[in-house]
């Protein structure tokens, strides 16, 4: 929920005592549990209670119940804070144990409080088998493929020739046709000036949205954004440079055999957005889920008028899944393990930077099991998607895909099912290592 605190900080007091926060983490304790108990009123600041309402904090709160079972305690650690948030641990009649950060107003009450992350003793090193039944038992639908590269029919899967909604993973095959466009050596190289255009800018993540129109920008660094921090702005001008037709050739060469009907066309991320989210249109991502490949051509045409401004213009667009069955990007774990496969296999230095710029949950280098990884990643409400190429460090390769699609739940009931499946990504990586190493 740190789209919904974040900037209640604002609202807390440096100069609580630290046994208030102990109470408070108490009562939030209590509120995690089969038979919970919540005092919204005495619990919650009047800013918090402004911005979620009662009915959203029980959904929040039961989500964690089911996913991790009751609290069983919590312990504050005054060392362990940041700004004006209290680090809070809280433990679980499952085992596992949930960290959250904790802020209180002025008055003592609580301003703001996020779970961040869970750890469970039995997904520290897990057994493929026990991974794979957590995964299944996930609120919504979940895939993995874990694998070697020199043996692929040894792969740890599930669901994973099932197309999933796969969000920001796409860039993969933007990052492919960029490649290929340099190999060719007859315009672009990895310095080639690209000038941001105006029409051509999206919403965050990134931003290069803020960048005057007529700025150049080299296509690594263009690249090394959509990649690295996901930056939409830099996707949506790389894909109108190269061309759509050119990206999705490229997907096709990069492993993509899926005939999934919404990745044709295969849209930029502000058309994605305008879709689901222009609320001056609400129907028509409806009109777009109906038409004909080339009926959506024509009607990408008519959105290209619409101002990005109208899109999501407060923000909440971010609290609740939309259409993530038909708008959006999709491919099974084993089509973009392919795709980050076939990227590494290339034996490109800039490719190779690019893609390892940011490996989250993954330690790379001397004294680690990695020698190199590359990763993209991609979210929105009710998708989460992690794609990893490895390489240990006596040189064996393989890859990591896994992610899960959910449209029922909004942001408040899904954050729980967000933090266990993040937790069983960390788990997978040790798995990896596993089976890479042996």
């Amino acid at each position: 929920m740190k789209h919904l605190f974040a900037a209640l900080l604002l609202s807390a007091s440096p100069a609580i005592a630290e046994d208030a926060h102990q109470t408070r983490a108490n009562e939030l304790c209590a509120a995690i549990a089969d038979d919970p108990v919540l005092d919204y009123e005495g619990t919650f600041a009047d800013v918090a209670r402004a911005a979620v309402s009662r009915e959203q904090l029980t959904a929040y709160f039961a989500g964690f119940t089911r996913a991790f079972g009751a609290c069983t305690g919590a312990t504050v650690d005054p060392a362990a804070s940041f700004f004006q948030a209290r680090s809070v641990r809280l433990t679980s009649a499952s085992g596992a144990t949930l960290q959250a950060a904790l802020v209180l107003a002025q008055d003592a009450r609580v301003a703001g409080f996020e779970i961040t992350r869970a750890d469970d003793p039995r997904f520290v090193s897990p057994t493929a088998a026990d991974l794979v039944a957590a995964l299944a038992a996930l609120d919504g639908d979940a895939t993995i493929y874990l694998a070697p590269n020199d043996a692929p029919t040894s792969a740890i899967a599930l669901a994973a020739d099932a197309p999933f909604a796969i969000g920001s993973t796409f860039k993969l095959w933007i990052l492919g046709a960029v490649h290929d466009r340099i190999a060719k050596g007859a315009d672009w190289t990895w310095d080639t000036p690209l000038l941001i255009k105006d029409e051509w800018k999206s919403i965050p993540s990134g931003v290069l949205q803020d960048v005057p129109a007529g700025t150049p920008i080299t296509v690594r660094e263009m690249a090394l954004k959509m990649i690295s921090i996901s930056d939409n702005t830099g996707t949506d001008h790389l894909l109108r440079y190269l061309g759509r037709e050119v990206v999705e050739a490229s997907a096709r060469s990069m492993g993509l055999a899926n005939t999934h009907r919404g990745n044709l066309p295969l849209l930029t991320t502000l058309e994605a957005f305008k879709l689901k989210w222009t609320y001056e249109k609400p129907t028509l991502g409806a009109r777009y889920i109906a038409a004909t490949t080339s009926e959506r051509a024509t009607l990408l045409g008519e959105i290209a008028a619409i101002p990005r401004t109208q899109v999501c213009p407060d923000g909440l667009c971010v609290l609740a899944p939309k259409l993530i069955d038909e708008i959006e990007w999709f491919a099974t774990t084993r089509e973009t393990c392919a795709a980050i496969t076939s990227l590494t296999a290339r034996h490109d230095g800039m490719v190779d930077a690019i893609l390892g710029a940011n490996t989250p949950f993954l330690a790379v280098g001397p004294g680690t099991p990695w020698a190199y990884a590359g990763f993209k990643g991609g979210s929105e409400p009710g998708v989460f998607h992690l794609t990893y190429a490895l390489r240990t460090q006596d040189g064996r390769e393989g890859c990591l895909s896994l992610g899960f699609n959910d449209g029922s739940r909004d942001a408040y009931a899904g954050s729980a099912r967000e933090v266990r499946f993040l937790m069983l990504a960390r788990g997978a990586l040790e798995l990896a290592e596993s089976v890479l190493t042996r």
